[in-house]
């Protein structure tokens, strides 16, 4: 049993190591950048949407180099606040949806919190199947209206 732990931990240890040698590049020098005090690269702060899969409220690997850019961004402006507007598509009961996109405005503002931005900056909303992105009743306007939105300076 602790061979099994041990080989696990690991093989954990291996891929973070490669994870963080791939990403070597341009993202440890933009890290570099943002902890020197310079500004958080404009191409990540304009990203304003998380998108979600199908009846999930968690954060995708993908978006959480743009988090980190926000929560950096929020970290050295404490004055700033947003608001993260949580969204479904049109399957499931209005309540559902409006827990459900509660559950996804939680996960970014956990994320944003998880990377420095102050709990008191944020404030989430959810409009659950409200307010669709993307009219249609297809698989792609599903997956454009499954997200969740960063809206600044917005109280």
């Amino acid at each position: 049993m602790k061979t099994k732990k041990l080989n696990i931990l690991s093989l954990v240890a291996v891929l973070l190591m490669v994870g963080c040698a791939h990403q070597a590049g341009r993202s440890q020098h933009d890290a570099h950048a943002m902890m020197a005090g310079q500004q958080v690269p404009d191409e990540l702060l304009a990203k304003r949407r998380v998108y979600f899969d199908f009846d999930r409220a968690s954060v995708r690997h993908a978006d959480l180099e743009v988090l980190a850019a926000h929560a950096e961004y929020l970290k050295h402006n404490p004055n700033c606040r947003v608001r993260i507007e949580g969204h479904t598509d049109e399957k499931g009961s209005r309540e559902y949806n409006v827990a459900l996109g509660e559950k996804r405005a939680k996960a970014v503002a956990d994320a944003l919190v998880m990377h420095g931005a102050s709990k008191d900056q944020i404030i989430i909303v959810s409009y659950g199947k409200e307010k669709l992105d993307a009219k249609g009743h297809d698989e792609k306007a599903h997956c454009l209206n499954r997200r969740a939105v960063i809206m600044y300076g917005e109280e």
